[in-house]
């Protein structure tokens, strides 16, 4: 009875050892055809790799890449990290996000942890097992910590799952860890920047150009790194050293149109420097004086014809020059009568009829070529003081200092004319009072004689 249970025993056993040389021989078998860290390492890519000692990692922002998962379990494996010194963990990633063997495409996320942390994964049983050798529930380090020495910003990490001594591959969650800093890119009116304007996450230390990329008619102004005015430099490099902001400030350019003009005129706006915004037209008009026209204009020292208003497009500094000419408008005068004829004592009112475009204008009329004092309106009234012949003429002078003259008007002044068929006397007059004295004397005399001689026969 006892022999037979003894057999029992014994055979339990030997199925038990049997067993469990057959599980580990399984084991054994799988596990032989799992690449070792640095394996799956190359196979990534980072090939240039130093292990670490470190354990926990700074404050910041960190993306964090799952390449692979070699656990018999990866379905259930979970990624967290944790503030160090507290037992409050901020899961990662959880098991349904990993895989088998190497992830295509591998999973990708960011977090900011404000303090220093550390990492931790849960695996089935359940362990949880800490980048922190001293957490560890069996004393065993579960965490190897790698830099890529090619990007010294990037941790490769590698996680063991099994609890207590046993194979240490730590294969069984492959992944990087990269701090990184946002940099928030912007730009004013005006232009734009490379990389356009965004928020963009780098590696933290590392140095990031911007460039600033001004609009046509305006040019790069300064940068405004964090709120505070950093320079003109372009393009600016930024050192990641936390999350930052990088403003572009881009000014309108601003041209000068000098604007001059020769003697003779003016223009609108009057001549002199102004400043206008790079891409707007000017419109500039010539305004001659009297006596002179506009001639062309000058744009530049170039000879641009006689648009007027002429517009400037201010693409560039310009200077503008009006030419002007003297050109007096014509001016021509004539009088009336040309001619008369008088009797002295009669007058003659002369008129003028004047051609031009340049008043005022003055007067002086001319009589036998000599001024006529006071004589300085656009008429005249001449009364000869004597029988002859006299020539007048006007001469006319307008602003422009243009003088006219007109033709040479011919008066003739002559004696009253006798009555026609000579002399007679009228019946109807009274004779004068002394021939008729006279008479009367000469008649009394007489009859004083005749008087006598009858005396005297007597």
């Amino acid at each position: 009875m006892r022999f037979r249970q003894l057999s029992k025993d014994i055979l339990r056993t030997v199925i038990l050892i049997v067993f469990f040389l057959s599980s580990s021989y399984f084991v054994v078998q799988v596990r032989a055809s799992e690449p070792s860290l640095i394996n799956i390492f190359n196979y990534l890519g980072f090939t240039n790799v130093s292990e670490t000692s470190v354990e926990t990692f700074s404050a910041g922002t960190y993306n964090i890449i799952l390449y692979a998962e070699f656990a018999g379990y990866c379905d259930e494996n979970e990624l967290s990290y944790y503030e160090a010194g507290t037992s409050i963990f901020n899961v990662i990633f959880t098991g349904p996000e990993g895989g088998s063997g190497y992830l295509s495409p591998p999973a990708t996320k960011t977090f900011t942890a404000d303090y220093q942390f550390g990492l931790s994964m849960l695996s089935p049983g359940p362990h949880r097992y800490f980048s922190e050798t001293s957490k560890n529930p069996d004393g065993e380090q579960h965490a190897k910590v790698y830099r890529n020495l090619d990007d010294p910003n990037m941790f490769l990490i590698g996680f063991e799952n099994q609890y207590g001594a046993g194979d240490r591959d730590y294969n069984d969650m492959v992944f990087s860890l990269e701090c990184a800093h946002d940099l928030t890119v912007s730009a004013g009116v005006g232009g734009t920047t490379s990389p356009v304007p965004g928020t963009y996450s780098y590696a933290c230390g590392s140095s990031v150009q911007v460039e600033a990329i001004p609009d046509s008619c305006y040019m790069f102004d300064h940068w405004m790194l964090d709120s505070v005015d950093v320079g003109s430099a372009n393009p600016y490099t930024v050192l990641m050293d936390d999350d930052h902001s990088l403003h572009a400030v881009f000014a309108q350019i601003d041209y000068t149109l000098t604007i001059t003009a020769t003697a003779g005129g003016t223009t609108d706006p009057i001549p002199r420097v102004y400043s206008y915004p790079c891409g707007s037209s000017v419109s500039v008009e010539a305004v001659p004086d009297s006596c002179y026209v506009f001639d062309h204009w000058e744009l530049d020292s170039v000879n641009v014809g006689s648009a007027n208003p002429y517009s400037v497009l201010m693409d560039d500094d310009h200077a503008l020059y009006a030419v002007f000419a003297y050109s007096p408008p014509s001016l021509s005068v004539s009088i009336s009568p040309p001619s008369s004829s008088i009797v002295i004592g009669d007058s003659v009112s002369f008129t003028s009829t004047l051609s031009g475009d340049a008043p005022p204008y003055s007067y002086q009329w001319y009589l036998d070529d000599a001024p006529v004092s006071g004589a300085t309106s656009s008429s005249w009234t001449f009364t000869p003081p004597s029988t002859r012949t006299y020539y007048v003429y006007l001469k006319v002078t307008d602003v422009c200092n243009s003088t006219a003259q007109s033709e040479t008007a011919k008066i003739t002044v002559r004696p009253p004319s006798p009555p026609v068929g000579g002399h007679s006397v009228s019946l109807t007059k009274s004779f004068a009072k002394a021939p008729l004295i006279c008479y009367t004397m000469l008649i009394a005399m007489f009859a004083a004689v005749m008087s006598l001689i009858r005396r005297k026969r007597k």
